[in-house]
């Protein structure tokens, strides 16, 4: 009777596998619905051999198809051992290396299966039972059959721990789905303990049959809830992949995890499972995040000294469950840092703009206003008056005076602008010409001021701009002609300093204090109060231009012993003093007012 019940539900029991396997092909990606297709073929394999033993036609047949059987029972308990362990996120390297040690287990068991008719380790006695038309095995099991019957039932109830564990902690849905898939294959086992004990007597195993009901429901259960597809990633792939630095901190301190990523920020190589965390952190790093020692919740910055550089880091610690267990979460900002100090700097250098800006308009409109309001009043006045040539002469030369002063105005704020955006390429330069230049360009200064300039015979030769140089000089000997008292001596010189041309332009004026001094190189400033012809431009034009040419300018000056205006430029490769480029000798320019 139980042949005939187990030929009426075999076939639909194939069906209801099949039904499942193609579901989750098509309907569950990823490995876990690989591996329950896996469990689905393994389980159709068993019940067709199962099936097809009804209808074998000779002994040597059963035989062959009772060890087939056994074939398919041990390679579907691997295959659901391999869906547990999918399902349960626990597929690490010693598991694999475990499945590949059952799988050699069940190789080597196959082999004396098929052989036993020459040794009775698996089978110790065999004989043949009819049932009407059917025939069957009543084998005895030898210690081999029994050995790896045991190493099955294991794996069997291993898988079942697994899923149990999955439920810790998991949604109420999760936890649902999970002990259905213990409800499901628990039918298969129950069936086949029953047979063990004689329950259903030892001519027909139903446990093939039992499986496709439980492939049923884990079938039905897993498609409507999708669970085997939206399960949480593994740990392995999340932790273990994050950017982000991360370690867990016990009570004591002590490392019970910790991320690739936590490591490689850190500098540490090997495993720190279980050290202090005091002996992981170097004593930088230990004083940088000190923050971790006790601390149970709270963000703090650290900045370490690692490989030569300065790195900047945001930690975070948060408790972890009711055992005292800390999260850190270590992230490397250094790069963001770097970016925000870089946008701060660019907005001080658009606010220090910004108030040049202001000073122009302050400043040099207000010079300009005045210069245009001369212009406009005495070129009136010489259009409608009747002057006498003295007096029109007189204002001729006031308007000549006035734009002269809009003129150079415009001028040095053109070229303070043209510095700021201008790139020229240095080259050795000529600064006996340079010098002359610049002289003859304030020559109305030194005339006006009856100042006599010096100059040595030859320079050193330097690396520069030599139209950006030649303001320079005329800054600063226009400037000594102008402050450097009555009479003004100016005198200019140089001298090598390591790779580096120091030249400077000396007057005999009354001296620049210690707190004007500071203020001397911003743009639009003046730290004089003598009325005298200027808008503060010039000196803030030479900062400019030394700083682009890689140099440097600077002032020594105390009160009553005059000053010394300089400037440093780097030196041309194998310098030497050239009696080409300064030839004239010390120079004494004079001239009485016109």
């Amino acid at each position: 009777m139980s042949h005939i019940l187990f030929a009426l539900l075999a076939p639909t029991a194939l069906v209801v596998v099949a039904v499942v396997a193609v579901a989750a092909w098509h309907r569950l990606p990823g490995p876990t619905g690989r591996a329950l297709v896996a469990l689905m073929a393994c389980a159709a394999g068993w019940v067709g051999t199962s099936m097809a033993l009804l209808f074998a036609g000779n002994s040597a047949w059963v035989v062959w198809l009772t060890q087939a059987t056994q074939v398919w029972t041990s390679a579907t308990a691997l295959a659901w051992l391999v869906f547990a362990l999918f399902y349960a996120d626990r597929m690490t390297a010693m598991a694999r290396v475990a499945l590949a040690v059952l799988s050699a287990e069940m190789v080597v068991f196959f082999g004396f299966l098929a052989t036993n008719v020459r040794h009775g380790w698996v089978w110790s006695e065999i004989s043949f039972v009819r049932d009407g038309p059917f025939q069957f095995v009543d084998a005895t099991p030898g210690p081999l059959f029994v050995a790896h019957a045991i190493l099955w039932w294991l794996v069997i109830l291993d898988s079942f721990v697994l899923i149990v564990q999955r439920t810790r902690g998991a949604a109420p849905s999760v936890r649902r789905f999970s002990w259905l898939l213990i409800a499901g294959a628990s039918i298969p086992a129950v069936l086949n303990v029953a047979l063990i004990l004689g329950l259903w007597g030892p001519e027909r195993d139903f446990s093939a049959v039992g499986l496709a009901l439980g492939a049923a429901a884990i079938g039905v259960g897993a498609l409507r809830g999708q669970h085997l597809s939206i399960r949480p990633v593994a740990r392995s792939v999340v932790v273990e992949s994050l950017p982000e630095g991360m370690m867990v901190l016990d009570r004591q301190d002590r490392v019970i995890d910790a991320n690739p990523a936590m490591r490689r920020l850190l500098g540490i190589e090997g495993s720190v499972i279980g050290q202090p965390i005091d002996q992981v952190l170097t004593p930088a790093q230990a004083e940088a995040v000190a923050a971790i020692y006790g601390e149970a919740d709270g963000r703090v910055e650290a900045t370490v000294e690692h490989g030569g550089s300065t790195r900047y880091y945001d930690v975070r610690i948060s408790p972890l469950g009711e055992r005292g267990d800390r999260l850190v979460l270590l992230q490397d900002v250094t790069r963001r840092r770097r970016q925000s100090q870089a946008l701060r700097e660019a907005n001080e250098a658009l606010q220090a703009r910004n108030g040049e800006l202001d000073a122009f308009a302050h400043t040099v409109a207000h010079d300009l206003k005045n210069s245009i309001q001369a212009v406009v009043g005495y070129a009136e006045t010489l259009r409608d008056d009747d002057l006498p040539p003295d007096l029109a002469r007189e204002f001729a030369d006031v308007v000549v005076q006035s734009g002269r002063k809009m003129n150079s105005i415009v001028h040095e704020l053109l070229l303070l602008a043209g510095v700021r955006q201008a790139d020229v390429a240095p080259v050795p330069l000529a600064m006996g010409p340079l010098v002359r230049e610049a002289i003859a360009r304030v020559t109305p200064a030194l005339e006006q001021t009856k100042a006599v300039v010096h100059i040595p015979r030859s320079w050193p030769v330097s690396v520069g701009h030599g139209p950006w140089v030649e303001e320079v000089w005329v800054n600063y000997i226009g400037n000594a002609a102008k402050y450097g008292g009555p009479a003004p001596v100016v005198t200019l010189g140089a001298e090598v300093r390591g790779d580096v041309v120091r030249y400077w332009v000396d007057d005999t004026g009354p001296g620049i204090s210690p707190e004007a001094q500071e203020s001397l190189f911003v743009p639009f400033s003046r730290v004089t109060t003598e009325a005298i012809e200027g808008h503060g431009l010039g000196l803030s034009i030479v900062r400019r231009i030394t700083d682009k040419l890689g140099g440097a300018c600077g002032v020594e000056s105390e009160p009553g012993q005059g000053s010394r205006f300089w400037l440093e430029l780097p030196a041309a490769p194998a310098a030497e003093p050239s009696a080409v480029l300064g030839t004239s000798a010390p120079a004494a320019t004079s001239s009485a007012p016109a």
